[in-house]
């Protein structure tokens, strides 16, 4: 790709200005010579409303008010996302991406009262077999200083393509972890992250509209998954969880509402590094629905 080109927006996107959009974007037929988005979405001088990190925070159970939660920062960065996809040269509709992965390096926390500058730009498109792979990156700022990266891989299926896992590696050993937590989820839950995040998909809203695309009842937000076990990792660890970190989950078998999941977390001998998931349970079969890895940087 080319050296991306730097282009500054007054303020976030607003959803309900972008749906017309995002109802209206077909897909292109994707070649690999075509051109691609080379524009890196800014935003400066973000100031973060009080109301909504307490929303957040209570919705994910976060305790550490004096820290802004990484997946807040991911809201924030969210609407450029979407900028980003409805861009004339972006090859796929928004409808029907699929979020399968996600990783944030943090290398300073934030604090409420901070101003951030934000900016978002496309990593790059993969032909698999099942579709089209492509990574969205967004970088925050505070002062002019890098205080936290994300990398987020998406799946655009091709058409008249059965549907099969990305990957199926081996399940592993997790009756040794220790610390399991369950966690009844609600089925407002999908409307009351979608207030937080920005993200209205309808495949996290009502069943009805999770039908109208395929599913069987609407599915929980895999980002709000991800963000409520950041938390209980903080709050379970025995000794303060370092301002440098990295964050890496695969989301793996959408999870309906309303459910009652487990949250599993173990540490990893040989690494600075903590391993967790999330599962249900589904006829006597655990069905795991993310995965993930902490792990402490150097400062």
């Amino acid at each position: 790709m080319s050296h991306p080109s730097d282009v500054y927006l007054s303020h976030l996107p607003n959803f309900a200005y972008l749906i017309p959009a995002i109802l209206c974007k077909s897909n292109k037929v994707f070649d690999k010579k075509q051109v691609l988005p080379t524009d890196r979405y800014w935003v400066k001088n973000i100031r973060l409303a009080t109301d909504k990190i307490n929303a957040f925070n209570q919705l994910t159970a976060w305790s550490h008010r004096e820290i802004v939660h990484p997946g807040f920062l991911h809201t924030l960065g969210f609407p450029l996302q979407l900028k980003l996809m409805l861009h004339k040269d972006f090859p796929f509709s928004i409808m029907g991406v699929v979020h399968i992965a996600n990783k944030i390096e943090q290398y300073k926390t934030v604090h409420p009262t901070s101003s951030l500058d934000v900016c978002c730009t496309l990593g790059g498109i993969k032909q698999l077999k099942i579709g089209y792979l492509f990574t969205i990156e967004t970088e925050f700022f505070v002062k002019q200083q890098r205080v936290m990266y994300a990398r987020h891989q998406y799946l655009r299926r091709g058409h008249n393509i059965t549907k099969s896992k990305i990957r199926s590696p081996h399940e592993s050993d997790w009756s040794c972890a220790g610390n399991d937590e369950s966690w009844p989820l609600k089925t407002t839950l999908g409307w009351q992250y979608a207030r937080c995040s920005q993200d209205y998909n309808p495949i996290h809203l009502h069943p009805f509209s999770a039908k109208l695309l395929g599913f069987k009842q609407h599915i929980v937000h895999g980002m709000w998954l991800k963000s409520r076990a950041f938390s209980a990792l903080n709050d379970s660890s025995m000794k303060k969880i370092p301002s440098a970190l990295s964050c890496e989950v695969e989301f793996k078998k959408p999870l309906l509402l309303p459910n009652s999941v487990v949250f599993q977390q173990r540490t990893i001998p040989s690494e600075t590094a903590i391993e967790f998931r999330i599962t249900s349970n589904d006829n006597q079969q655990t069905i795991e629905h993310m995965t993930g890895k902490l792990e402490f940087l150097e400062n």
